[in-house]
């Protein structure tokens, strides 16, 4: 009733016998018919029809059949997906991309085989304090059946920690231009640009102490990033 699709291509059938039964006579008519054999299927299944049709040695339509056998859906694909590593560096995250998976259920160069690609779904959850990406795959062979993989998920280190840039001072100021004193704010950046991007600015503290007699002014900057990465310049002394 029933075959399997990898031994579809092989199947063969036997000659049909006939007989009257009457056997040893001038009047025993028998011999064989040969099959004809038709295969309508694919991957996904179809059938082998058989049906035997002749003449006996009178000239008379001898036939039996059709005999249909379904030939069963190959087996399903495999998915096999690329290797990925377990975390990658923020600033090469931007341009990861995810090759195809390949399925196949092994059956290659017959009529059985069923094989092909599925391309990645890739999504890139992660900004300079590090996340996540998710690979995926989702889709139908050729016989409508789903395949899948994942999720496959690869860690984002979070960026470097900027570095601080502060303003140039000088080592000396005059008394009489302490009281005015102010300090600009200082920079920081970690170099990189996008989502793994880390700058701005830091505001002074400045302490004033002095008199007629001297002193100092002490600048220094203190802070964190978005990340919350602890960021620091100084102290610098004005005398």
């Amino acid at each position: 009733a029933n075959i399997m699709c990898s031994m579809a291509a092989d199947f063969e059938a036997a000659n049909a016998t006939y007989s009257n039964g009457l056997e040893g006579t001038a009047c025993e008519i028998s011999g064989e018919i040969e099959a004809v054999v038709v295969k309508d299927y694919d991957a996904c299944g179809g059938t082998i029809t058989v049906t035997y049709n002749g003449k006996d040695e009178c000239d008379r339509d001898l036939e039996a059949g059709p005999f249909v056998i379904t030939v069963d859906p190959a087996p399903e694909a495999e998915v096999m997906a690329p290797q990925f590593p377990l975390d990658i560096e923020c600033s090469d995250a931007a341009g990861f991309e995810a090759a195809n998976a390949t399925y196949s259920n092994g059956l290659e160069e017959t009529a059985c085989e069923i094989s092909g690609e599925i391309e990645a779904v890739v999504v890139k959850d992660y900004d300079a304090c590090g996340g996540t990406i998710t690979i995926t795959y989702n889709g139908k062979d050729e016989c409508e059946r789903d395949l899948e993989a994942g999720p496959y998920t690869i860690e984002v280190k979070p960026a470097p920690a900027p570095e601080v840039s502060a303003p140039e001072f000088s080592d000396k100021i005059a008394c009489a231009d302490a009281a005015g004193f102010e300090a600009a704010n200082a920079t920081y950046t970690n170099g990189l640009t996008g989502l793994c991007e880390l700058s701005g600015e830091l505001e002074a503290n400045v302490v004033k102490e002095y008199d007629a007699c001297g002193g100092l002014i002490t600048i220094s900057y203190n802070g964190e990033d978005a990340c919350g990465n602890p960021l620091s310049a100084g102290p610098y002394y004005i005398e």
